[in-house]
């Protein structure tokens, strides 16, 4: 096991194109795999995997990289940028994928000044998170009695009636990105398996806040994949599926006597360069 600040997913966003993010921990990533499992019985068949996959700016991720090489001990002096961000744009959205056309990105593109100038004192990052949680506090005073509830049990659409005003440019966009675009284009690929999101039983989400929107990115984007748990293999199953692997990947052929004498001379050079 290890933080997800130490995993890397694929995403893709309009403005950013694919990249990799950080699959950062977040509630809505258990929450929304729950909400959308299927059981019979009490036997789980069918339950999403749900990422929240995150790319701050550049100086954040170097941040990042020496947290993480201190062994995830914060550093002893930290600050938040603020003043210091002079452009860029914040892209929070959510990617749909799986369906006949492929995948489909919604979501907000705040820049800097915008945000300055719809709340001042704020960065792009900032305002997208408080006025979620402004429109939490709101619906929680307009509904009293509903007790505690998860963000995706909200009415999305009261929460995005107040958040609208705040979230700059809000686009969607067709896709035909999946997450094995141009996989090979150094190594050759030798898998078997399917393209993601090819069937109706794959999907992936990219965003960050309320309801199916969750994620952050340049904060670029976030990246979920929905696919059924496999059923066990029998015996049997599993040793066709063990023969297959073995036929795809054949052993390496012993090297010839030249080969063996001109890596025995590299050897021997490294050891003793002289």
């Amino acid at each position: 096991m290890q933080p997800g600040a130490g995993t890397r997913v694929r995403t893709w966003t309009p403005m950013a194109g694919h990249f990799h993010g950080f699959l950062i921990t977040h509630g809505e990533s258990i929450s929304i795999s729950d909400y959308l499992s299927i059981k019979k019985g009490e036997q789980v068949v069918y339950r999403p995997t749900v990422h929240y996959a995150y790319h701050p700016s550049d100086d954040a991720v170097l941040s990042v990289h020496e947290l993480a090489g201190r062994n995830w001990i914060l550093q002893d002096r930290k600050r938040i940028m603020m003043d210091e961000i002079v452009k860029g744009v914040d892209e929070l959205g959510v990617l749909l994928a799986g369906h006949k056309k492929n995948a489909y990105w919604y979501g907000s593109q705040l820049s800097i000044q915008e945000a300055r100038q719809l709340c001042p004192h704020n960065s792009a990052t900032s305002l997208q998170v408080t006025v979620s949680a402004m429109a939490g506090l709101i619906w929680a005073i307009e509904n009293p009695n509903s007790g505690i509830v998860e963000p995706d049990e909200l009415d999305f659409r009261r929460i995005l009636e107040i958040c609208r005003p705040y979230l700059g440019l809000v686009v969607g966009e067709y896709t035909d990105w999946h997450p094995l675009v141009e996989r090979g284009r150094l190594f050759p690929r030798t898998s078997t398996r399917p393209i993601p999101g090819s069937s109706r039983t794959s999907a992936w989400f990219d965003g960050r806040d309320r309801g199916w929107g969750i994620g952050d990115s340049r904060k670029r984007s976030r990246f979920r994949r929905l696919s059924p748990i496999p059923h066990p293999l029998s015996p049997r199953r599993r040793s066709e599926s063990l023969r297959r692997r073995s036929s795809a990947f054949p052993p390496a052929l012993p090297p010839s006597p030249r080969r063996r004498d001109a890596c025995r001379a590299v050897r021997a050079r490294a050891v003793n360069p002289c």
